[in-house]
């Protein structure tokens, strides 16, 4: 049986809003740090990787990126989590609601999500509905992180399914652009009502493949 296979935010828990990166910025103490927001966001998430991956945890992301910056006002770590952490709170409901469907009728569901550990540790206890994802694949537990191909072998194994049955939905196009040439097939995510296009075609495809599995062994 084929395995759907999501990513979590940008599809079932929101992009960081303007509120929330102004609460972001505001922990940063991006007025006083002599930065602007523009090289602000672009170290914020180039220096993202060692953190998502757990290499890094947020007192030593938080030191790199000031080094990145040469910011030298003074940061709080609890601060900053707490509105890194409210940036990344709200869910999307319409998904959460596609996903109750697709557990309910016995899909194969699946999640890979590039997370750091503290923020993991929120969003677990804010977001119940995690669990109908079985497994939960997050780069902080894994010490990887998309788009490193490495991370991809490591759930493929977990899932214990060839390459060519994992539909991989992510809305970030490097992301599926590396499962893909890795063998995964791969939705670059814009919207629900695509997503589900290519989850009933997907699925038809697997009953088709089922079908003539028993006409062979018929």
């Amino acid at each position: 049986m084929g395995v759907l296979l999501f990513d979590l935010y940008g599809l079932f828990m929101q992009l960081q809003t303007p509120q929330g990166r102004q609460k972001v910025e505001q922990a940063f103490n991006l007025n006083a740090q002599n930065v602007s927001t523009a090289e602000f966001w672009h170290s914020y998430r180039a220096l993202r990787h060692n953190l998502d991956a757990g290499i890094w945890d947020y007192a030593h992301y938080l030191q790199v990126l000031q080094q990145e910056l040469g910011a030298h006002a003074p940061v709080s770590v609890t601060d900053f989590l707490q509105a890194d952490a409210f940036s990344c709170s709200q869910n999307v409901p319409e998904m959460v609601q596609w996903l109750n469907e697709l557990t309910t009728a016995g899909t194969k569901v699946a999640l890979l999500s590039n997370i750091p550990t503290q923020l993991l540790a929120l969003i677990k206890q804010s977001q119940p509905w995690l669990a109908q994802f079985t497994p939960s694949f997050f780069s902080c537990e894994i010490g990887l992180a998309k788009p490193d191909p490495a991370i991809y072998e490591y759930v493929t194994k977990k899932l214990a399914v060839n390459k060519s049955e994992i539909l991989f939905f992510d809305d970030t196009l490097e992301n599926t652009l590396s499962a893909k040439e890795y063998g995964w097939q791969v939705h670059h995510f814009t919207d629900i009502s695509r997503a589900k296009k290519t989850v009933t075609a997907f699925l038809a495809s697997e009953i088709d493949a089922d079908d003539q599995g028993n006409k062979i062994h018929g």
